[in-house]
Formats: structure tokens, C-alpha cells, sequence
């Protein structure tokens, strides 16, 4: 009798196809080939929920999960239903493993650190795709098309591991002191999770793409390496489908169901929340003219009853959680984007903001920016703080030429939205990512340095010397988790 295991939460065979491994780790029937109106995916804390408003879905005639360029991925590709329409470490290693790094995952268009990087062997392949599989990273190319006279920095030293930046092929054509930077600059992100679309201010993480739909023709030439344009009616199914799209935590190891006793957990709320942009500017009234509301989240209130004694232990911490989040105070310093806000000025130079974890994360039970100011924290510096791990990104050295900030030098792991404004102030800057159905897809930050939950309160805790004990790094954690 054949013998079956579970990987994930999804049946494997020792004998079955590579679709079918691959289809049971993406978290639909590969017979049917449905993805139900609602569904749920095991996931490393408890099990994870999804929620499509479009109904029941036919994947086959999908475009999202069809494969519309030359190299055979599709949008469900890196972002898989089952990881929060992400990608996480364990989906990448195994899709690897049943593969032996031929899926089009890894595929030496954006899947390798370069795409000169030879992939005949299997050690091969693991080599050239190491930033994928340990951290889970894309290579994003960005071509250096800025007007001269917009153009703000030059770059004028760059430290990369796989010779892709300072490659004539692959990389930047012109570059050094004195010189105007052109041609290919790449660095290493991780996918952003298609769901929960509804929330985002700024579409991919230097605000790359004007909408949905730019971002979905784009990927499709791009990722999917297309030969021709998605149809209109392509894009829009795409668009449709993302749109409709919502996904959080449903039930928790510990604490059972995160919609029981008065909480109100899982997919199903997001998609009747309020948002526009600025819906809860942490710097000023929104269009409506309402004050900031630092009760970013109110999904666990109802755990945060002390009196309650029903509540167990575990649903205890997740609302002592929620509470840090929202009420646990720090000065807030040297964050380009919120402490500058734009302004043209060194963050030496900057004020002081008091605030809490929902000062940036403030888009009301979902945690996304709810403005399109991009931000550095920090997670791009060459060594952050926190023990998070860039050791194996490239370091770039961009030296300020024109501009308010003339004479500025930064060195960073990645130039963010610099790359397409050319502005120095834009220097290592990315979108403020959401928080919803966080455990189903590690490693965290755009750039995988958080390996998991701990490392990356523990980045914030150093970083803003917030003074958490390890009960509140337990319950920060545990709440995150519950998201």
C-alpha cells in the first residue's frame, strides 16, 4: 500500500508527479484544479484563512494561475494560496527539493542571483539560487532610465558577491565617482503577498507600478518573461481576482479560534473595512478631518478583559499583544520618510516623533501605511541592528551630487525608490508592509533578514530601544502570529 505523508498540510506521495507535489504545496486539488470561495491552509502557528469574494475559482481559466510568458511560472508561482498568496522558505525548499531546482520558480530570469550564473548541475542551481532558498528572494532588475538632470547621486562603489551589478551584461554600463549611473541595477526582494490588495496605498515595494493592473502587465513581461502584453481582459481577471482576495489567520496552536469569544479573527471581516488613502495618517487629519486613532487594531479586545475568566492563557497574551501594538510608546528616530516626511533634509536634522508600533503599520486591522510614503527603518543599512542577516546582499555607495542633501553619502543594501526618482531623501526606502496571515509566509522584511517572528520584534526592540521585556516579546509575537 502506497504511503502517504503530510508536508505542510498537504498529501504527498512518494510516487505522484511533480504537478501534483507541486499543486499540494500551492493548496488546491490538482484534479479539480478549484480554489473554493473560502479555504484554509495549515501553516507553522495554527491554520490560515482565505476568503475570495469572486466565488469559487477554476484555476485553469484563470490567468493569475496561468502561465502567460516563455519560462512556465505564472502569478501563483510566488504567490501561493497556502503561503498568503506569498512565498515562504519551507513552499520554496520544497518546490526546490521535488524539482531538483528545475521548477520555474527558479528559473535564471529573476529565480538566480544573476542570470549568468551557470545552473547545468544541481549544485549549481542551489548555488545560484541561494538568496531564493534562504532567504526567499527574487532578483528585481531595475533599469537606470532618470533624466541626468533629475538625477541626484552617483554611484560610486559597489561591494556584490555575484559580480551582477558590475557585470556589462547583466548589470549597470556606467558607473563611479563622477559618473552618471545607467544600465541594470538589481537587488533582491521578497514577493509581496496578492492579497488583501484593497489596504495598499503603494503597489510593490518602491512603489513601482501605478495600479494593479500596471503592475499586473509588468509582471507578466517581466516574471513570466512574455513575449507580448497581457490582453486587456487578462489583466483584468488578474486585477479581479487579487481585488477580491482577503486572507488573515483563522485558528491558532494555542489559542483555538481567533473569532471566539468576542474576537473577531479570520478572513472574514477584512473585506467590509473601511480604507482610503490617508484613512489614519499618523501626521495629520484624514480627508475627513478625523485625528489619528492609535487603536490600530481592535480584532482581540475582547481578550484584553482582565475580569473575563473564560479566556485561556494563550488568548490572554495575544490581547496583551494587541495592546502593546497599540498603546507601548518609543521615540521614534532617523526613519527617512516619517521622521524627515519628505523633507530635504539629513536625519540628523530630524524631529523626534513619539509613537507606537501603529504609527507606521495604521491602516485600521490590516497594518499597512495608509498613506504612499515610502520608509527606511533601518532593515537596508549594511549592518542593521536586531540580528537581522544581509550578509549576502550587495552593498552600494551612492554619493549625493545635486540636490538639498549634496555631499550625503549612504551605503545600502538596497537604494529602494531612489532607483526611480533619483532622489537622494529616497535612499533605501520601501513600502510599509501589511500584517495579515504573517505566519503563513516567513522569512520577514522585503528583504528576508528576519528568518522568523522573534528576530524581527526582537530588530524593532533594538532599534527604537523600546524597552520590551521577554513577556511582551511573547505577546507581541504571539499576537502577530494571530494576525
Amino acid at each position: 500500500m502506497e504511503t502517504w505523508c503530510k508536508v505542510r498540510g498537504w498529501l504527498r506521495s512518494p510516487t505522484a508527479s511533480k504537478a501534483m507535489v507541486i499543486a499540494g504545496i500551492i493548496g488546491f486539488a490538482p484534479a479539480a484544479a478549484l480554489l473554493p470561495a473560502s479555504q484554509t491552509y495549515p501553516d507553522p502557528t495554527g491554520t490560515l484563512g482565505q476568503d475570495n469574494t469572486g466565488g469559487a475559482l477554476l484555476t485553469s481559466s484563470n490567468p493569475f494561475f496561468q502561465p502567460l510568458g516563455t519560462n512556465g511560472r505564472s502569478c501563483a508561482s510566488c504567490h501561493i494560496p497556502s503561503n498568503g498568496f506569498g512565498l515562504s522558505i519551507s513552499s520554496i525548499q520544497s518546490i526546490f527539493n521535488a524539482t531538483n531546482g528545475t521548477d520555474p520558480l527558479f528559473n535564471k530570469k529573476d529565480g538566480t542571483a544573476c542570470p549568468s550564473m551557470p545552473i547545468t548541475t544541481l549544485a549549481q542551481r542551489k548555488n545560484s539560487s541561494a538568496l531564493l532558498l534562504n532567504q526567499g528572494l527574487i532578483r528585481i532588475p531595475h533599469t537606470l532610465q532618470i533624466s541626468a538632470s533629475l538625477l541626484q547621486f552617483q554611484i560610486t562603489a559597489i561591494s556584490d558577491p555575484y559580480g551582477c551589478n558590475t557585470s556589462t551584461n547583466n548589470g549597470l554600463t556606467a558607473w563611479g565617482p563622477g559618473v552618471t549611473p545607467a544600465g541594470v541595477l538589481s537587488v533582491y526582494r521578497r514577493p509581496l503577498p496578492a492579497t488583501n490588495l484593497l489596504f495598499n496605498s503603494s503597489i510593490l515595494a518602491d512603489n513601482a507600478a501605478a495600479s494593479l493592473a500596471v503592475q499586473a502587465s509588468n509582471a507578466t513581461l517581466g516574471h513570466e518573461n512574455a513575449s507580448v502584453a497581457p490582453t486587456t481582459d487578462q489583466v483584468n481577471a488578474m486585477v479581479s481576482f487579487e481585488s477580491g482576495n482577503f486572507t488573515a489567520q483563522l485558528n491558532d496552536n494555542s489559542a483555538g479560534a481567533l473569532n471566539a469569544s468576542g474576537a473577531t479573527g479570520g478572513p472574514d471581516p477584512i473585506s467590509g473595512l473601511p480604507f482610503f488613502v490617508g484613512i489614519n495618517d499618523p501626521l495629520k487629519q484624514n480627508p475627513t478631518g478625523a485625528a489619528f486613532n492609535t487603536h490600530v487594531f481592535n480584532i482581540f479586545d475582547a481578550w484584553t478583559d482582565t475580569t473575563n475568566t473564560s479566556l485561556t492563557p494563550s488568548q490572554r497574551s495575544i490581547g496583551r499583544g494587541q495592546t502593546i501594538f497599540n498603546t507601548r510608546t518609543f521615540n521614534i528616530t532617523g526613519v527617512s520618510g516619517l521622521n524627515t516626511n519628505s523633507v530635504h533634509a539629513p536625519k540628523s536634522q530630524a524631529p523626534v516623533i513619539v509613537g507606537t508600533c501603529g504609527t507606521c503599520h495604521d491602516t485600521p486591522n490590516v497594518g499597512t501605511h495608509s498613506t504612499n510614503e515610502m520608509m527606511n527603518e533601518g532593515t537596508n543599512d549594511v549592518a542593521p541592528v536586531g540580528g537581522l542577516n544581509v550578509s549576502a546582499l550587495p552593498i552600494f555607495t551612492l554619493q549625493c551630487v545635486a540636490g538639498p542633501l549634496t555631499g550625503q553619502t549612504y551605503q545600502t543594501r538596497d537604494p529602494g525608490a531612489a532607483t526611480l526618482d533619483g532622489f537622494c531623501r529616497d535612499v533605501g526606502k520601501t513600502k510599509v508592509l501589511g500584517l495579515r496571515g504573517l505566519a503563513s509566509r516567513p522569512p520577514f522584511f522585503h528583504n528576508g533578514s528576519a528568518p522568523d517572528m522573534a528576530t524581527m520584534v526582537n530588530f524593532y526592540n533594538v532599534r527604537f530601544n523600546i524597552g520590551l521585556s521577554q513577556q511582551d516579546q511573547t505577546d507581541l509575537i504571539n499576537f502577530l502570529n494571530a494576525l
